[in-house]
């Protein structure tokens, strides 16, 4: 039985999503935790590499996948995107187009 758990787990290991998944995972998790990158950006990652984790060909992904979607778009557009402005002023040393 034990053999047979670790072949699952070595088949769930070598697929490309799961080794995808697992670098996101913990390239995040360095991120946040030396402070590289957002905490927003690093949550964001960290919930898009949860999909990727799931076994290939499975409901459990397809699920998983469509759980996550709508949290991680909403995340990544009020947060990492800065929003526009509408005030196009010049940057500090040129002079403004509209005077």
């Amino acid at each position: 039985m034990t053999l047979r758990l670790f072949d699952h787990f070595r088949h769930w290991l070598q697929q490309p999503t799961t080794l995808s998944g697992l670098s996101m995972f913990v390239g995040a998790a360095a991120g946040l935790w030396t402070g590289a990158i957002a905490q927003d950006m690093g949550y964001s990652l960290m919930g898009a590499s949860l999909p990727l984790l799931l076994p290939d060909n499975t409901t459990a992904q397809r699920i998983g996948q469509a759980a996550l979607l709508p949290l991680v778009a909403t995340l990544s557009r009020n947060t990492i995107i800065p929003p526009l402005s509408s005030d196009p002023s010049p940057l500090p040393n040129e002079k403004s187009p509209y005077t």
